[in-house]
């Protein structure tokens, strides 16, 4: 139930950056182009990962 509430958040969050998209979209290509950003978003992007992978095990495993 968290993670269909964060998802619910994020989906609502997307929808209202949807607003600004020409300026999210220049930002979204200056970080594309930094190569650093993985080495500073691993983590997070690791915590995201083993969330996604427990939730999928809960729905169709459990």
């Amino acid at each position: 139930q968290i993670l269909a509430a964060t998802a619910f958040v994020g989906l609502l969050a997307a929808l209202s950056f949807s607003a600004y998209a020409n300026e999210m979209l220049g930002i979204a290509d200056k970080m594309l182009k930094d190569k650093a950003v993985v080495k500073k978003a691993w983590l997070a992007v690791l915590v995201w990962i083993i969330l996604i992978l427990w939730a999928l095990k809960e729905l169709f495993i459990a």
